[in-house]
This record gives structure tokens, C-alpha cells and sequence, in this order.
């Protein structure tokens, strides 16, 4: 969908993402492709380049008629993901897509990570992306840990937790935080595995540009708050390769959850 925002001077494109959590789960769980000077996951770099093929003289024609506007690429879950790909491609020196002197930026809500540089870890920190594609975390919404890499390094988890061979009580008792010494030593035995050692065989993908984090705080008797806050790069990566397990990761990560938390922003 292309929409003028006259408000704002903007060309708005508008990408929609997947509706069903199992369509996100298969959809990221994909292998990458070379793309630039890196890797992308190689289905949401098809996506932008259909996309782009289908409407990029539409686009040329609303920015030739709107002189002065830019272009601002948007989207959710994995539209957010294509919206990202499609930014990078007209951001990149070979982009011949858009009219001279047009600028784009990118905003993207709850979408997985999708590139990689070889032999560097964590967060692109080229200047174009850092300023002008802007990824917005939700709460524990957990599309935006996963890739195959961090659904791989989950599973070597799963794997060894199981290989400790401890009973369902015992399970219990980790995680109901009894005290007793044997308790306390199954919980060393789990901690050291969900903190050390990482999967080598399939690479994590990462998100490029600046991250930003919606957190909501409830007290008892007021209204729910929410706060937005850029993380650190440091922050970024741990994202992008710890696939956590929260009772709301799911819920976080629905549009409307989105739309409800930006709407309690406390400035």
C-alpha cells in the first residue's frame, strides 16, 4: 500500500506482515543469501525484490509528482522484516530506484533479524542504517530473536537440559526456586548451560540499523506505562541471538499490542 502523507511531506509505503505466529516460525527459519557486503535471510530478500520489481514505478511516478517528499518504508512482523531489506537496497550505491536527492527511512515493528557480515558479530553500524532504519522491540515479542541461528542455539539448549536427566520434581524445584543443596546444584547444572557454550553450525542474523525498545510497567492501580528506549548495541545482539520464553511473547508481538503500547508512551 502506498500512502501521501502531506502532513509529514511523505511517500509512505506500507508492508504487511504475516497474521499467524506458526506462518512467522516457518517463514523465519530460513537460509541466508549474499546480499551487499554481507548475508540476508534469503526469503525476506526475495520478498523486497518482488516487492520492489511490482511497484517501484509507482513509487518513481508519486515522487516525481510530490517534489520535496521522501520516502518512508514501514511495516510489522515480517512486513517490518521486507520493509528493512527494501531500505538497504535503496540506501546501497547501485540504487538507481529513486529520483535524485530523495531521501528514505525505514521503520519497522517486531520484525526478525536479517543480516549478517561475514566475520563480524552483532549490529550493522553503518551510519546510513544507524540513522534512517529505525526497529521498534514490543515487550518480550519474540519474533525479533528469531532466526535460524538462535532457534539452533535453543534447541542445543533444550537438548542438553535434557541430557541431565532430572526428574519432573526436580524440574519443579528449579523452577519453583526451592533452596535445599541438591536444588541449588541442578540450578548451577542449567545456569551453566544456558550461559555457556553457543551452536557454530548455523549463523545468527542481526538487525541493522537503531534499535528501540517499548517497555510497559504496571502499578497497582494506575494505568499501564510505557517507555521507549534505544538499546545498546551489546543489547542488540543478545536480542537477535537469545530466543526467550515468556508467557507474552506471542502476544507482544500482535499488531495490536503495538498500537495499544505506542498509544501509553510517556514522553
Amino acid at each position: 500500500m502506498i500512502i501521501l502523507d502531506h502532513d509529514t511531506a511523505s511517500i509512505v509505503l506500507v508492508i504487511r506482515g504475516t497474521f499467524s505466529i506458526k506462518d512467522v516460525v516457518m517463514d523465519v527459519v530460513c537460509e541466508d543469501a549474499e546480499f551487499l557486503d554481507g548475508f540476508a535471510h534469503s526469503g525476506f530478500l526475495n520478498g523486497s525484490r518482488m516487492l520492489l520489481s511490482k511497484c517501484s514505478s509507482v513509487l518513481e511516478r508519486a515522487l516525481c509528482d510530490n517534489f520535496g517528499y521522501g520516502l518512508v518504508v514501514c511495516g510489522h512482523s515480517m512486513g517490518g522484516s521486507v520493509s528493512i531489506m527494501v531500505t538497504m537496497t535503496l540506501l546501497s550505491s547501485s540504487s538507481s530506484l529513486l529520483p535524485p536527492g530523495v531521501g528514505v527511512r525505514c521503520v519497522a515493528l517486531g520484525p526478525a533479524p536479517v543480516f549478517r557480515i561475514p566475520g563480524a558479530r552483532g549490529v550493522i553500524t553503518d551510519d546510513d542504517y544507524r540513522d534512517k532504519v529505525h526497529i521498534f522491540i514490543n515487550d518480550k515479542d519474540v519474533v525479533p530473536r528469531l532466526s535460524l541461528g538462535s532457534v539452533a542455539q535453543l534447541l542445543r539448549v533444550l537438548r542438553e537440559l535434557d541430557g541431565l536427566g532430572l526428574s519432573l520434581d526436580q524440574q519443579l524445584a528449579v523452577i519453583m526456586r526451592r533452596r535445599d543443596e541438591d536444588t541449588e546444584t541442578n540450578r548451577a547444572r542449567v545456569r551453566d548451560i544456558v550461559n555457556t557454550g553457543s551452536q557454530d553450525r548455523f549463523p545468527f542474523l542481526y538487525h541493522p540499523g537503531s534499535v528501540f525498545w517499548l517497555r510497559s510497567s504496571v502499578s497497582p492501580g494506575a494505568r499501564a506505562r510505557v517507555t521507549v528506549s534505544r538499546v545498546t548495541e551489546e543489547e542488540a545482539e543478545i536480542i537477535a541471538e537469545s530466543l526467550g520464553i515468556s508467557e507474552t511473547m506471542v502476544s507482544d508481538h500482535i499488531h495490536t499490542a503495538y498500537r495499544e503500547n505506542f498509544g501509553r508512551v510517556q514522553s
